[in-house]
């Protein structure tokens, strides 16, 4: 529909496409990550136009829900099920969304229920552009997140969060 237009397929396990779905504005729009449940649903963190938006589609490809990310939620390059169904989403902001900006880029995490909802945002970073890259979790619900940190060297790191969002550490 435009110059970029993303897109995601689901598969069967003999390679069959059993759906297939477009993100298609007249601006550039991509399919930025993608995360399934037990029962093959699926949500996608995706970048339309110049809106970042998080879409949940049933196994069978029925979209149950879409939400726009706030408004300076950059690139959502990362996002998670947890096992009780929320959703992990992570990016990066230029501005102050969940508390004062630490200057660049801060790395940013978002989590929504399982119907939609905004539970929380959280905001970290230095003095550098730090970016989120991936997010995990564990059967706890502890939420692990990577990165990068770049200064005059690039630099991986590390942070977990509790199921709340809370820091416990940043490595």
């Amino acid at each position: 529909a435009g110059r970029t237009d993303g897109f995601v397929v689901s598969y069967t396990p003999d390679g069959t496409i059993r759906w297939k779905k477009r993100f298609a504005t007249a601006s550039d729009d991509f399919a930025r990550s993608i995360a399934a449940d037990a029962a093959g649903n699926v949500v996608v963190a995706a970048s339309e136009g110049s809106s970042r938006i998080l879409v949940r589609y049933r196994s069978d490809g029925t979209e149950v829900w879409r939400r726009v990310l706030p408004v300076h939620f950059q690139s959502p390059n990362a996002v998670a099920i947890t096992l009780s169904g929320e959703i992990i989403v992570g990016g990066y902001t230029q501005s102050s969304l969940a508390g004062p900006n630490q200057g660049g880029a801060d790395a940013v995490i978002a989590m929504y229920s399982s119907a939609g909802d905004a539970q929380w945002l959280r905001q970290f970073g230095t003095a550098a552009d730090d970016y989120v890259s991936g997010i995990a979790v564990a059967g706890d619900g502890a939420i692990y997140v990577s990165g990068t940190k770049m200064d005059d060297l690039q630099q991986a790191f590390l942070a977990a969060f509790s199921p709340a969002g809370e820091p416990r550490w940043k490595r």
